[in-house]
């Protein structure tokens, strides 16, 4: 069972190199919650909008988990990780809304296209600085 664990840790340890120690359940539930979108998406298709508040319920806990754990060393990754999180959640809640009917689509592309170039800022300051810094 050690060498299994260690066999893991070999294979899997540069999966947990960019996180707390004490946070290392984080990467377990990142990995359960990619599967649970999938399954989700690719079993739910009868009730787009339970399929779509299912999902967002993950990603609101994600989201909720990031910013009051900060499961990561770096505090870029945490600044980019929480501006990801929130445009994952405004986006996915502005997708439902449209399927609710009480959203437009004229509306909804441009809150896409606002909520893509937010999500980005931090993460092309990130590389800016990692450039500059390096």
């Amino acid at each position: 069972l050690v060498r299994l664990g260690h066999m893991y840790l070999d294979r899997m340890g540069p999966m947990f190199d960019e996180f707390v120690r004490r946070r290392w359940w984080y990467v377990v539930w990142d990995l359960g919650r990619k599967l649970l979108v999938g399954l989700f998406l690719g079993v739910i298709v009868d009730n787009k909008v339970a399929n779509g508040s299912l999902i967002l319920s993950l990603f609101a806990l994600d989201l909720l988990l990031v910013a009051s754990t900060t499961p990561y060393i770096d505090r870029w990754n945490v600044v980019v990780q929480l501006f990801t999180g929130l445009t994952r959640v405004a986006s996915l809640a502005c997708v439902l809304a449209f399927l609710d009917g009480s959203l437009p689509p004229v509306p909804l592309s441009d809150a896409f296209l606002a909520l893509s170039l937010v999500g980005m800022m931090p993460m092309l300051l990130a590389s800016w600085l990692g450039m500059v810094e390096g």
